[in-house]
């Protein structure tokens, strides 16, 4: 019978992490998302609109637009308030980051 191995991770946290000698997995891993959906995601959980998004991460709106489409792809998501729910529920945004109100 083989015997389980321990298996050192590298990681900035060590020591200091609330998770200490837990199984850690990353944001990306957890999603399926790329970090950049990521922060895609993130701001249309703070209620920012595709052109603000573009400005914001610098990139185009048709990038904006084609991140967007992907998340929804990949997670099923139809509607905006969707994408800001799942945002929400990844713990992306806070209770403290209420969407935006527009007049």
């Amino acid at each position: 019978m083989n015997k389980l191995q321990r298996e050192h991770v590298v990681c900035d946290l060590r020591g200091s992490c609330k998770q200490e000698k837990k199984l850690c997995r990353t944001l990306p891993q957890i999603s399926g998302l790329t970090n950049r959906q990521i922060q895609v995601l993130k701001l249309i959980g703070r209620g920012l609109l595709n052109k603000e998004i573009a400005a914001e991460l610098g990139i185009s709106l048709l990038t904006v637009i084609s991140h967007t489409k992907n998340i929804r792809d990949r997670k099923n998501l139809f509607r905006k308030s969707d994408l800001a729910l799942y945002a929400q529920q990844l713990n992306l945004i806070g209770e403290d980051q209420t969407l935006h109100t527009r007049l």
